[in-house]
């Protein structure tokens, strides 16, 4: 290869890589003039060892050629970039692998958020269709039984389904697994004596739900008597400091009440210390606070006999 042709792909490619390693618009520019000026630089060297001034022409011709190519490859980039394939390419030229991996993975995500979403609208309409299925038939005793165990059966199956989906993303798959209680609340003895406790309940693999009764200054009494906002998240630790000691934070860390009505209220926890703006925390929040609390409470609105007799209470 002779000189000339030597210094023009030299400065070219010297340029060419400059501009293209940056992320924004100044930096490539500067990157580029600096580029510009080791072409120049290269064909002075040149033209001093061949005695060719023209040399140093042809290192600035080269460093021309090297940025216009990598404004083109630039402009490509922002075309492809449309399409996944073309986000792909572009992640890794600013990122390089480990940002990819991590797009890949947020990306992974996001269509498990989308397909979750999906599944509860479609396990809503579930719980609407039995919910009127059973609010047709009227007051019974065998009503009662199909009523517990429709409020049975969707807290499983959403403890189940999120618990499933959850434990292949999560760090610590325990982290996501939840348990869901209903509580009731009654009266003992008087109407001074008002306590709760779990009636239908489901825990999945994590430890069950302890019998011990709630009293008026547990956080579930406070969010039935609207003295909390319902729906009202916190954590055990929170939750022992600021009501009733149940202890707890060893088995159940962050948790959500929902108010049902004035005898019920809704418990979802998970072990692992989570943010109330988490993702997949707002997806089980809007599908309990929308769609599972107002079915039931219209279904314990059907209920036949004194409801609090099930956890061994009078109303």
């Amino acid at each position: 290869m002779t000189p000339d042709a030597l210094v023009v792909w030299g400065a070219a490619l010297g340029t060419f890589v400059a501009s293209v390693m940056a992320d924004d618009q100044s930096e490539r520019l500067r990157n580029g003039a600096f580029g510009a000026i080791a072409g120049a630089s290269l064909g002075g060297i040149a033209a001093l060892f061949e005695d060719n001034k023209l040399l140093v022409l042809y290192g600035v011709f080269g460093s021309a050629i090297g940025a216009a190519a990598a404004w083109l490859v630039y402009l490509i980039l922002a075309f492809v970039a449309r399409k996944p394939a073309g986000r792909r390419i572009l992640e890794y030229h600013i990122r390089g692998l480990a940002g990819v991996h991590e797009q890949l993975i947020a990306d992974e995500n996001t269509r498990l958020r989308e397909a979750l979403d999906s599944w509860g609208a479609n396990f809503a309409r579930t719980i609407a269709h039995e919910k009127d299925a059973l609010v047709h038939q009227g007051k019974s005793g065998s009503v009662n039984t199909s009523i517990a165990l429709a409020i049975y059966n969707w807290l499983s199956t959403i403890v189940n389904t999120f618990n499933l989906v959850l434990d292949a993303i999560a760090e610590t798959p325990v982290d996501y697994r939840c348990r869901a209680t209903l509580i009731l609340f009654g009266y003992d003895g008087d109407e001074d004596n008002r306590s709760g406790g779990h009636w239908i309940s489901f825990a999945g693999r994590l430890p069950a739900h302890r019998t011990a009764r709630f009293d008026t200054t547990s956080y579930a009494f406070k969010v039935l008597v609207e003295e909390f906002q319902s729906p009202s998240f916190t954590t055990a630790e929170a939750a022992n400091k600021e009501g009733q000691e149940r202890g707890g934070v060893g088995r159940y860390y962050s948790f959500i009440l929902f108010r049902v009505n004035d005898r019920a209220v809704i418990s979802v926890d998970w072990p692992g210390k989570l943010e109330e703006n988490d993702p997949y925390i707002l997806i089980v929040r809007n599908l309990f606070h929308l769609e599972v609390g107002p079915a039931v409470a219209e279904l314990l609105n059907m209920w036949s006999g004194d409801l609090e007799q099930e956890i061994g209470l009078h109303s």
